[in-house]
């Protein structure tokens, strides 16, 4: 069965009647690669997923099936994300008033892991940007917002 992230993906391609080539295209990824977010055989990585979202001009959380609020979700060109996520991680880090080590032991991964997204070094899978914004309490675009 396909997630909810492929079905909302499908869905909001058809709204716009595009076809997947010319949606591969505006994210800058192959077609094939496309086919596999729509049938959910996997997810695209950070820098993808919001192309997506701004191409189809939806939140993150509404694509991504936590949201059923269709909201507007707009990224400067110019941002950089690593900043972005990685003070942002941080900031919400230090109000919880844990450690990197404790967060990432509650979160049930390696603290080099958590480190490298404050760090800039990495991006988070799919999966784990899900899974920090569910453990922060915010929404996914609150992860990458400039404030």
């Amino acid at each position: 069965m396909a997630s909810s992230f492929a079905l909302r993906l499908r869905e909001e391609r058809e709204k716009q009647q595009w076809s997947k080539r010319f949606l591969a295209t505006a994210i800058e990824v192959n077609e094939n690669t496309y086919h596999h977010y729509e049938d959910g055989d996997c997810f695209p990585s950070l820098p993808k997923l919001l192309a997506l979202a701004n191409c189809l001009n939806v939140s993150l959380d509404y694509l991504c099936g936590r949201s059923h609020i269709r909201q507007i979700f707009s990224l400067p060109p110019e941002a950089n994300i690593h900043a972005l996520l990685a003070e942002n991680l941080k900031q919400l880090r230090q109000q919880t008033g844990l450690t990197q080590k404790e967060i990432a032991e509650e979160l049930h991964m390696h603290e080099h892991s958590y480190q490298a997204y404050e760090i800039q070094t990495r991006f988070p899978t799919y999966q784990t940007f899900l899974k920090l914004a569910n453990y922060y309490h915010v929404p996914l675009d609150r992860l990458i917002k400039i404030h």
